[in-house]
């Protein structure tokens, strides 16, 4: 593996290192984008913003659609909220992504994938990791998955709509995993 040098392409977004705080509220407060970071505001449960998605309707970043899929695991709000109080005194772990190339993709690595590496890329300097074989040989070979699969070059499938996770790994700090299987979505399922 290696990675390739990033540069200031025109246009490039820059690498961030967000935090996703979850707040529950018994009202939609009023709130407001500021045309910049943010240029459009919805409030949505997790199944519709995921539908979106998968529907180009909206441009979901892979840490969004990562954090929105989790969600997916929950029913309800109470249930989200019975999560939430049974792990509040636990530390959440950096679930910073990394991006990777390979012969015939490209894929978005998290905490827990056998790829993942020991010192994520935090300020772009580095570029996305290079690896020299097909995404079904990295498939193969690294069995622990924590990814997400945006683009499959030979196929020319691409899975930005599909969401298409790959996750077989638990989080160590008691986090559940984003759910792998969309099929359902369009379905009634998460209420909040």
């Amino acid at each position: 593996m290696t990675r390739r040098a990033s540069g200031t392409d025109e246009g490039s977004k820059g690498i961030f290192d967000t935090a996703f705080f979850l707040c529950l509220l018994d009202t939609v407060p009023d709130a407001m984008h500021d045309d910049k970071e943010t240029v459009h505001l919805q409030w949505s449960p997790p199944d519709e913003s995921t539908k979106s998605h998968l529907e180009s309707k909206v441009k979901l970043a892979p840490p969004q659609i990562y954090e929105i899929c989790r969600f997916l695991n929950f029913k309800d709000i109470e249930e989200l909220n019975e999560f939430c109080l049974t792990r509040n005194n636990k530390r959440v772990t950096r679930n910073f992504p990394v991006p990777a190339v390979c012969d015939d993709g490209i894929f978005i690595l998290y905490p827990g994938d056998d790829l993942y590496p020991d010192d994520p890329n935090i300020y772009g300097a580095k570029g996305p990791l290079i690896i020299p074989e097909t995404l079904r040989e990295i498939h193969q070979k690294y069995p622990h998955h924590n990814r997400y699969v945006l683009k499959d070059k030979e196929s020319h499938r691409d899975f930005i709509y599909d969401a298409k996770f790959l996750c077989n790994v638990t989080q160590g700090d008691g986090h559940v995993i984003p759910i792998t299987d969309l099929s359902f979505i369009g379905m009634p399922r998460a209420r909040f």
